[in-house]
């Protein structure tokens, strides 16, 4: 068995963010931009919670966010969308991450997958506003 990591996520090259960790513990990986016409789903899409979507949490924590879809990778929450009788979860790599994990022959059933990202705690200021945390920005290993 071997252990791979596998960067998720916002960072300085996709998103040029970091997701965060809301005061109540629960960290949330922002998904990657991408082109829509490969990915039609877009951060007004998903939701991290009922009436929350990942769009509007962005928007409060003014990350970068434009009119590009989305890349949920992996796609593990049956709650971030409405999915079909039968959906399953998928690891979803595509384009050229895909191409080096088929053509290189290293990742075997058994193998162990481990995702890390950027995170930032957030906290409240003093107007009740969701805002990040600037002491704290971490590279974390997560479940999504």
């Amino acid at each position: 068995m071997k252990i791979i990591f596998s960067k998720k996520g916002f960072d300085s090259k996709y998103g040029q963010g970091v997701s965060p960790i809301l005061p109540d513990g629960r960290m949330v990986s922002f998904p990657i931009p991408a082109d829509k016409r490969d990915f039609p789903i877009s951060y007004q899409d998903i939701y991290v919670e009922k009436g929350m979507s990942y769009e509007s949490l962005m928007q409060i924590l003014n990350s970068n966010i434009d009119e590009k879809g989305c890349h949920l990778d992996p796609d593990l929450r049956s709650s971030t969308i409405p999915r079909a009788k039968g959906w399953k979860p998928i690891f979803g790599q595509s384009g050229n991450d895909s191409t080096h994990l088929i053509e290189t022959g290293k990742v075997e059933k058994g193998d162990l997958f481990l995702f890390y990202g950027t995170f930032k705690k957030t906290t409240y200021d003093i107007d009740n506003q969701l805002i990040f945390d600037e002491d704290h920005k971490r590279h974390i290993i997560f479940l999504p």
